[in-house]
């Protein structure tokens, strides 16, 4: 996305536009989004860093956070309980961090050096708000809590690489991980193997998975 609106002529920086049309463009490409607790705010992240944007107010310029890597960023998760509203996780190579937007500092809370390969995706879980997911290239699914020190509070192992990770809304040992076409549910309790697979649930890669938001299943 870039910065200069169309539908611009009629609106100031500090009017609403809720239920309004927009396009927005920004001067640097962003590759993934997600949506703050209260969802009126999204961040976005890219090479040059994460842009928080207030979406009842879109048009204003928005908070950036600078992150210096050359890796490129392979996503960004908005913790999803209101407890700790103002944490967002960004996975950069291999590293793992953590900022608390409800601070102004534009340094992160937490660096974690998560795995020795690349980390592919980043989730929460929602029923315990301190703790969040990492999966990898190399096989291990590891589970961190963002107020302790840099040890994981679990990992499993699938064998081979993780390509996304998704929790429970309802349930908090449930988790789903896909690994190309493949798709395991683990209870995180009983890490030495999933509770069950499903083998070749696409024809082609799996580029997206989520729970049913009131569903345990």
């Amino acid at each position: 996305m870039n910065r200069s609106a169309t539908k611009q002529h009629h609106r100031t920086y500090g009017a609403s536009t809720i239920g309004a049309d927009l396009s927005i463009k920004y001067p640097h490409a962003f590759t993934h989004m997600s949506v703050s607790p209260y969802g009126r705010d999204v961040v976005l992240a890219g090479r040059a860093g994460l842009a928080i944007v207030d979406l009842e107010f879109p048009l204003s310029p928005p908070r950036t956070i600078p992150i210096s890597s050359k890796s490129k960023i392979a996503g960004v998760a908005w913790c999803p309980n209101t407890q700790h509203h103002g944490w967002v996780a960004t996975p950069v190579s291999q590293t793992l961090l953590v900022h608390d937007l409800a601070h102004t500092t534009t340094e992160p809370m937490l660096v974690i050096k998560a795995h020795p390969t690349t980390i592919t995706d980043v989730a929460w879980v929602p029923k315990i708000p301190s703790w969040i997911g990492t999966a990898s290239i190399d096989p291990i699914i590891k589970i961190w809590d963002a107020r302790r020190d840099q040890k994981p509070v679990w990992y499993f192992s699938e064998w081979e690489p993780t390509d996304l990770l998704a929790f429970n809304n309802l349930h908090m040992h449930k988790m789903a991980s896909v690994h190309r076409n493949k798709i395991a549910i683990w209870d995180i309790r009983y890490g030495s193997g999933p509770l069950t697979t499903i083998s070749d649930a696409h024809t082609e890669d799996i580029v997206s998975i989520s729970w049913h938001p009131n569903s345990e299943d």
